[in-house]
Order: structure tokens, then C-alpha cells, then sequence
């Protein structure tokens, strides 16, 4: 008899702990089981399998209890292997997350504890050729000969009938059974355009090479167009060469296809795709033939870090500074130190690449704690675009009150006569910010979060951007019943509104998370536009990470100075972050590129050292304020977030946790609880602790002890070093 430890998913983080089972027969570690978890029926993972020979009534009559019996095994094989099952403990540690949680956030939909789907292998009709016989008709002989040709062909494709190849199964010509068809993400490789590596790639890349490159991360600095994604080719063909993988991660799914599609021309039949917008049938399939080891290069975003290799050589990081690789939900990870993780269990080489490394990452490069390798030249030896920078306030005192500014408008039109395209970025969607009565100036805001609503003029609807509630725009002010509601601020369907009136019959394309939705959507958008179907693409921060469009030879970008003031330590390196990228998109082949730069505070640091791209100048400025206010590379920081329908008692609670640490922990510095930016959301009332500290053993430790010892009905939620303070 086997005493089988399972791991139950549940809300409540008290039963983040195993419940012993039993049962008759063989069963390994990780695969699935049905059990009844008091009156529930519930999917489980086992942990451990114990064998005993003492019998049931014995065994219960020592322990005090009965056991309950396994109802089903779900799977033959363990989900996880060693690797990923060791990682999943550590990210639980390290996260503070319920064990179940953390290997959940590594399956695909299907094959998560919790689901209900139940995907299956999908497979189709196929003829395989057997041998010639005697006494066959011209036309069983033309079909044969044809299916000979292939050895095996999908049924479907045969141009014969059905009679005519039940008489070649007959004379045992061939056979007809059901194949396997893997259900794979449409991406098609494009042509390989192999490019000599100019003196500065070819030394990166020998550095990269080098023995001694992989005791270490890896930070690969390059201007934007200076060619690091043909660096990452060549390090990925030289670890396939030496029977290697390589995982390729991205920040944005919108880059994953045209990645992916670079990667399989220049390795065709070795690449595989993964993201959250893949069907689950997708991501079923696509995760079995990783597991399977059929799959030698791994390209995605963030939750691709879990792709299951076995034997790892190469991890690449791309546009590493961004944001989009701090996972905001549970499991609250970073992807680079993931990647970390396995770069260390795999001995693997781990690169993180930008044009504007994150300051932490620049940090420890500068002390020593990564490698740094520079990349200073774009590849065809053409300067940065030139930018400038127009003062939004002084067009408006001249009698501007356009969203675009004289020198953007002569500049698009220039442009387009050209016969070249122009990107332009403004980092909010929708078509106005909020709606306001011009009577009593209510503004219209979500009832479940404190948030104005998002005016969407397509379909005249108000949506909360949070938490999704949407209503028809009313026709009058809930208040006062005045039908004067005015439309404030605007987002990316109003400018692409207002380019059809001042540039008529130009293409637009608006690229934004409205747009890009439905599957397929990247893709199609993004192929549009390298086509040429329309000279201007206008999206959000979307597209600013990593595209790279011949044709374009101007950037716009409308409100740069958008998340200055939001009152967060990373607010000026994000700003300067986005307008560096952006602009990189600019005059990235043979033709000469211009950025223009519209904003409120043209003299702010992060926006003309941002026009310049002088990244250096820029991180000595931050650096030095980040030290002088004791914020991350010179401290860590972790977030306690507290939240519940009655604020009282969220209050309360927070008060008695940061007195808590002040008093268990020494040397830390505890902030709050203050008032979170959004006070409510998911009509939950939301305040936070903030706690700076330079070593994590006893605050870890008082934390859990927190967590497993305080009983509440608040919900509390940790975040190691946060990436936003909403």
C-alpha cells in the first residue's frame, strides 16, 4: 500500500501543506490525482509517495484518523522535472506564494491542478506507402506512385477515391491509420538574411564565447539598431553546434512572431513559440514537444522562462529593462532572476540585452557582478536620429492647441511625400481619459475602484482599465442630469482620429491593447504596416520594444512626460526608458531617422538626455539621486499590499504588521501603511507597507511568520522588489 503526500490548491495560505492519501498501487511524484479534500472532489499533484506494509486499520488506529483513497491518476508521467520542480520551491520561497501557485504559473491551461478542460491529442487520417504489387490498374499505379513520393501523406491530400484505396489497403499497397498533429502558433520563418558581423559584433560575441563569460550574468549595452539580435543568432548557433538549447525571452507578445519567425529561417524545424495569447491546444501541444525534447530553441515572453529544456545553453534576456518581466500577480517574480536560477542549475550563459539597461542591472555590472560588453556603433555605421524637443506650453501660448505641434505636423508631412512612415507613440489608450459633467464637474468614475473611466468612442462606452467594468456612455450627468458631459484628456483613438482630419486619406493603424486583442491580431497589424499598407502606426509603449521597420524615418512622441510626475522612485528612469526606445525605432536601415519630442517640461533631465540617448549621463544623474533617497541598487525593497471591503480593518491590520517589524526586525526602514495611488479597487480598500533593507534573513523570516501566524480576513499580498506602486 502506498501513503501518498498531495498538494491541494486552495485560497487559504494555511493550507499550503500536504494531506496524506492512499492507495493500491504504482504512482510517481508530480503527476495529477482526483481525490476528495473533505466534501469537495479536487485535483491534486502528489509530492511524495511512502510504501508501507502495515495494514489500513492499524495504520489509522496509530495515527488517529482515517485515510482517504486516491479516486483517479490523472497523468502517467510527472508534469515537471527535476529541475522545474526545485525551482517551483524556490520561487515559493522566495515569493512568498503558496507552493501550488508557483508550479501552476509553469503548466500550460490544461494541465494546471485546477482545470476543467480537457484537451486532448489532436490527430488525422494518414497514408503511408507499403510496396508495389502486380496486377494494378494505371490509375492505382499513378496514385501509389505519388504517395510513394512522400512515404506519407495526409488522407486528405490523396486525389483518389475512397474505393480506389480501399482496394490498394486490399492488396496491402499501403496502410491508412491516425497520426498525431501538433497544433503549432502560425508563425512562418522568413528569409534568412545573413549579415556580416561588423569588427564590434565579432568581438562581442568571441567576449561572450569566452570560458570565462559564464561564471556570470552577462549585460549586453548596445544602442538601439547596433545589431543584438544578430549577436543572439550567432551565440545561438554556437550552442546548438555543441548540442545545446537556447531560451530567447521577450518582453512584449507582439515581438514574439517576428522573433520567432527570424529564429526559425536561420534554424528551420528546431523552433518553438510560446505566449499567453496561444490557444490552450497550442500551448498543450507546444509543451509536450519541449518536454519531449523536440524543440532545440524556445522564443516567448515572460512565462516562457518555465519552458521545460533539459539542457540549457544559452538564456537570452531581451530589452531587459522592461517592465513587462515583473510578473504583477501571483507568483510576483522577476523573470531575470528566474533566469538566473536556471543560467545556475544548467551552467548555462545568460545575456541581458538593452539599449537602456535597467540601473540595477548597470549597477552590477559596474561593480563587477556582471559581465559588461558594449555594443557603441549602429551596424550600418549611420548616426542616432537627431531629435528635438518642442515645448507643448509655448505652442499653446502661440495659439496651438493642436495634440500636434508645428514642427511634427511640417515633419509628418515631409514624411509622407517622402514616401517613407512614420511611428508615433502615445502611451495611453482609449479616446478621452475620463468624462466630466461641465455643469457640476462630476467626473464619471468606476463604482468598484477609485479610478475615472475611460471614454471609448467606438462603441461609447466607459470602461474602468482596472477592473474591466464597462457601461453605455449615459446621456446625462448621473448628478445633476445635465447632458453637457465633455470628453478630457485623450488616448490613442483620439489621435488617430484627429490624423484623419489633418492628414486625410493616410493609413493609420492604431496598435494598442484594444486593437491588438484577438488572436492573430500582433501579427496582422505589424505585417500591415512592414508592407506599407499605411504610413503612420500609432500605439502605445507597444511599440517601442524591439521593432524594426526599414521604411520609417520619423517618431513622434505626443506626451512624453506622462509618468514624470506619478509618484514613484522608477518614474524618470521609465520616462527616459521610453523615449530612448522609441526613438531607436527611427532610421534604424540606410535612410537617416528624426525624433520629435512633444512636452510640458522640456528642460527635465530624463527627457533631454532621453533626446540625446546619452544613457551614460543619464545614469550618473539617477544613480546619484537614487542614492541620496536609499532607493534600489542601494537598498531592496518589499511591498506588503493590504486589502478589504471594509477600511477600518484594513488600516488596523497594516498599522499592527509595520509595528511588528519595526520591533522584531533591525535595520530596516518601514514606510507606512500608507494609502495606496488607487485607494480602491475590485471595491476592495487598498493600503501598503513599504520596507527598505539591504539583507533579507530576519525580515523574511518575521514575514512568514506573519503570514502563518496572523488570522484575518484582510488579504495580504507580498511583492519583492515592486515594480509599481498603484
Amino acid at each position: 500500500m502506498q501513503i501518498v503526500s498531495v498538494l491541494i490548491e486552495h485560497p487559504i495560505r494555511h493550507l499550503d501543506t500536504c494531506f496524506d492519501y492512499i492507495y493500491d498501487q504504482a504512482i510517481q511524484p508530480g503527476v495529477r490525482v482526483r481525490v476528495m479534500f473533505g466534501r469537495q472532489k479536487l485535483v491534486g499533484l502528489v509530492r511524495s509517495v511512502h510504501t508501507t506494509s502495515e495494514d489500513l486499520a492499524s495504520l489509522e488506529e496509530r495515527q488517529g484518523f482515517r485515510y482517504k483513497p486516491i479516486l483517479e491518476v490523472l497523468d502517467q508521467t510527472p508534469l515537471l522535472n527535476q529541475e522545474l520542480d526545485e525551482l517551483a520551491q524556490k520561487l515559493s520561497r522566495m515569493t512568498f506564494t503558496p507552493l501550488i501557485n508557483c508550479i501552476k504559473v509553469m503548466l500550460p491551461p490544461s494541465l494546471k491542478p485546477s482545470s476543467t478542460q480537457q484537451i486532448g491529442i489532436k490527430t488525422q487520417k494518414v497514408v503511408h506507402f507499403g510496396q508495389f504489387v502486380e496486377g494494378l490498374t494505371d490509375r492505382q499505379y499513378e496514385v501509389l506512385k505519388a504517395i510513394q513520393k512522400q512515404g506519407t501523406i495526409p488522407l486528405k491530400e490523396v486525389q483518389a477515391s475512397r474505393p480506389l484505396l480501399k482496394k490498394l489497403q486490399e492488396k496491402q499497397c499501403i496502410t491508412i491509420f491516425d497520426q498525431e498533429v501538433y497544433r503549432e502558433s502560425s508563425v512562418q520563418g522568413r528569409e534568412d538574411v545573413h549579415h556580416t558581423l561588423t569588427d564590434e559584433q565579432r568581438a562581442a560575441v568571441a567576449s561572450m564565447l569566452s570560458p570565462a563569460a559564464r561564471d556570470k550574468p552577462i549585460l549586453l549595452h548596445g544602442v538601439t539598431g547596433s545589431g543584438k539580435t544578430e549577436v543572439y543568432l550567432q551565440l545561438a548557433s554556437h550552442m546548438l553546434k555543441q548540442g545545446q538549447q537556447v531560451l530567447m525571452l521577450v518582453p512584449e507578445i507582439s515581438l514574439t512572431p517576428k522573433l520567432t519567425a527570424v529564429f526559425m529561417a536561420r534554424f528551420p524545424s528546431k523552433v518553438a513559440i510560446w505566449h499567453s495569447r496561444m490557444s490552450d491546444g497550442e500551448r498543450y501541444d507546444t509543451y509536450r514537444r519541449i518536454a519531449a525534447g523536440q524543440v532545440d530553441v524556445v522564443v516567448g515572453a515572460r512565462s516562457a522562462v518555465f519552458a521545460p529544456l533539459s539542457h540549457i545553453g544559452l538564456i537570452i534576456l531581451d530589452e531587459e529593462h522592461d517592465a513587462s518581466y515583473k510578473q504583477e500577480s501571483s507568483p510576483r517574480y522577476h523573470t531575470r532572476d528566474v533566469a538566473l536560477l536556471r543560467q545556475r542549475y544548467h551552467h548555462a550563459l545568460l545575456v541581458l540585452g538593452s539599449a537602456s539597461p535597467s540601473l540595477e542591472s548597470y549597477a552590477r555590472a559596474s561593480t563587477g557582478r556582471y559581465h559588461l560588453v558594449t555594443l557603441k556603433h549602429r551596424v550600418f555605421a549611420q548616426a542616432l536620429p537627431k531629435a528635438e524637443i518642442v515645448d507643448m506650453g509655448q505652442e499653446i501660448r502661440s495659439g496651438n492647441y493642436s495634440y500636434f505641434s508645428r514642427s511634427l505636423k511640417a515633419a509628418l508631412q515631409h514624411c509622407l511625400q517622402q514616401g517613407h512612415q512614420a511611428l508615433l507613440l502615445m502611451n495611453r489608450r482609449g479616446y478621452a481619459n475620463y468624462m466630466m459633467c461641465s455643469e457640476c464637474h462630476t467626473v464619471l468614475k468606476c463604482p468598484h475602484c477609485d479610478v475615472s473611466m475611460t471614454y471609448h468612442k467606438k462603441d461609447r462606452s466607459l470602461r474602468c482599465h482596472y477592473c474591466g467594468y464597462e457601461i453605455p456612455l449615459p446621456s446625462a450627468c448621473p448628478e445633476c442630469g445635465s447632458a453637457l458631459l465633455t470628453g478630457k484628456g485623450s488616448g490613442t483613438e483620439k489621435i488617430a482620429e484627429a490624423l484623419q482630419d489633418e492628414f486625410p486619406g493616410v493609413g493609420v493603424i492604431r496598435y494598442d491593447l484594444d486593437t491588438t486583442s484577438r488572436k492573430g491580431a500582433h501579427e496582422k497589424l505589424l505585417s500591415d504596416f512592414e508592407n506599407q499598407k499605411a504610413q503612420i502606426l500609432l500605439g502605445t509603449q507597444m511599440i517601442a520594444k524591439g521593432l524594426d521597420f526599414k521604411n520609417v524615418t520619423l517618431v513622434g512622441i505626443l506626451d512624453a512626460d506622462q509618468s514624470l510626475n506619478i509618484p514613484d522612485y522608477r518614474s524618470f528612469e521609465r520616462t527616459f526608458d521610453l523615449i530612448l526606445q522609441v526613438a531607436g525605432r527611427a532610421g534604424r536601415d540606410r535612410l537617416s531617422g528624426r525624433v520629435i519630442i512633444q512636452t510640458f517640461n522640456p528642460s527635465q533631465y530624463p527627457i533631454v538626455l532621453g533626446a540625446r540617448q546619452d544613457y551614460e549621463a543619464f545614469y550618473k544623474k539617477e544613480i546619484a539621486s537614487r542614492a541620496l533617497a536609499v532607493y534600489p541598487p542601494y537598498c531592496y525593497m518589499l511591498s506588503i499590499l493590504f486589502s478589504y471591503k471594509q477600511e477600518d480593518e484594513v488600516v488596523k491590520v497594516a498599522t499592527q504588521v509595520a509595528a511588528y517589524l519595526q520591533t522584531k526586525v533591525k535595520q530596516i526602514h518601514v514606510l507606512g501603511p500608507s494609502v495606496c495611488l488607487i485607494a480602491k479597487m475590485h471595491d476592495d480598500y487598498r493600503y501598503r507597507v513599504l520596507v527598505k533593507y539591504t539583507k533579507h534573513d530576519a525580515l523574511f523570516e518575521a514575514v512568514r511568520t506573519i503570514l502563518e501566524n496572523l488570522k484575518t480576513k484582510v488579504k495580504i499580498d507580498i511583492d519583492v522588489n515592486p515594480y509599481s506602486q498603484m
